[in-house]
């Protein structure tokens, strides 16, 4: 008798099984597949969406499955249950708030990392009027108060899993989902990761119709730039810690100069990872360069020069061509371009189009870059 109880309860087991996979393994009625992305794909069901997430140094591997629904299911161990809608976040990355915007939905963001890095004036409107929470930086994420405003999801990055706040805030319960933007390595890869945060909201048509106007706008410059016969020479960035961290060939960073008609001088490198180069290894193949990119956090010549002298020896600090994405930064140090850059490569294409090739666009002025200029201003 205990025998056949026994084969019983493994029958029963079975049954339950196959009426939990039955809830989440219905037929997709449709199957979201970027165009650009690497990071993530959506299935969409009939009464709930699964949003699948890749690793971001391995896109053959999922990490993630969100399931989100009106009812909750019965999921398995490898998946995250969303109750539907969304209403409340939590926003660790200033690029997360940029495709928020774009969505119309910064009035859901009801607490956020590293404030005073963000540039937003309506995020910062919040925050003063206590609408919107500060939870501390990234070393230090007060969790208990992140509970304690019972947020739908948090948004995070895979970068923050070193974080010991993240670990903690799951084992909270709090609903941790991934926005890997960072990790792709075309300018509007990253700027379609929008999809993917609209599919939480149910605004996928405003997503799709904000994706598709830069989309065209980039393709249409990028068309434009392609047809210039001179390419100026293009390096970035200055050392920190006497390591100069240079964008490899195969970056997001390098495609954006290619597609602006630059020849950027690292084009050639094959790895994905930055360049940790010395000063001698750019001067000796940049040093005659006419357009130098990106110097940190450099707001003039003068700045540049104080840290070593030999930075005035490039032909581009000795010609005044150096430019950097500080444009629209406020006096925390928010800075516009990585917080909205990511969601319009259009604009930064056209930034670097005007500085490469100013005959192509001579009536438009730089939004996120500006030219240093060697007084303090």
């Amino acid at each position: 008798m205990t025998k056949y109880f026994f084969y019983l309860l493994l029958l029963l087991s079975a049954c339950n099984s196959a009426v939990q996979k039955t809830e989440i393994a219905d037929t997709p009625t449709k199957i979201i597949r970027p165009k650009y992305a690497q990071g993530f794909w959506i299935e969409v069901f009939k009464d709930h969406k699964i949003i699948h997430v890749r690793n971001a140094y391995d896109t053959t591997q999922v990490i993630e499955n969100y399931i989100i629904a009106n009812n909750k299911k019965s999921v398995p161990d490898n998946a995250t249950f969303i109750q539907a809608p969304v209403r409340k976040n939590v926003s660790l990355s200033t690029t997360q708030i940029g495709f928020l915007q774009e969505l119309n939905l910064i009035d859901s963001i009801i607490a956020v990392s590293d404030a005073e890095r963000i540039f937003n004036k309506n995020v910062h409107a919040n925050i003063s009027s206590g609408k919107t929470q500060t939870i501390g930086n990234y070393n230090g994420i007060n969790e208990e108060k992140i509970l304690s405003l019972q947020p739908s999801l948090v948004f995070a990055y895979s970068f923050t899993e070193g974080n010991s706040s993240l670990p903690k805030l799951k084992s909270l319960g709090l609903k941790i989902v991934l926005v890997n933007d960072y990790n792709e390595i075309h300018p509007l890869a990253r700027a379609e990761w929008v999809k993917m945060i609209a599919a939480f909201y149910d605004r996928e048509a405003l997503a799709d119709s904000v994706f598709s106007e830069v989309e065209q706008e980039y393709l249409q410059l990028s068309e434009m730039a392609k047809g210039v016969v001179q390419k100026p020479d293009v390096f970035c960035n200055l050392p920190w810690k006497e390591i100069w961290y240079m964008p490899s060939g195969k970056s997001y960073f390098a495609k954006f100069i290619d597609n602006a008609g630059g020849n950027y001088l690292w084009k050639n490198d094959t790895s994905s990872r930055t360049l940790n180069l010395d000063f001698e290894a750019v001067f000796a193949r940049a040093a005659q360069a006419p357009i130098w990119l990106n110097p940190n956090s450099a707001k003039n010549l003068k700045e540049i020069g104080a840290q070593d002298s030999k930075f005035q020896l490039f032909k581009a600090f000795k010609a005044g061509e150096v430019f950097n994405n500080n444009r629209m930064e406020n006096a925390g140090g928010g800075n516009a371009f990585w917080e909205t850059g990511v969601a319009k490569p259009n604009i930064v294409l056209k930034d670097l189009i005007r500085i490469f090739h100013p005959e192509l666009l001579p009536n438009y002025q730089l939004m996120y870059y500006q030219k240093l200029e060697n007084d303090r201003r």
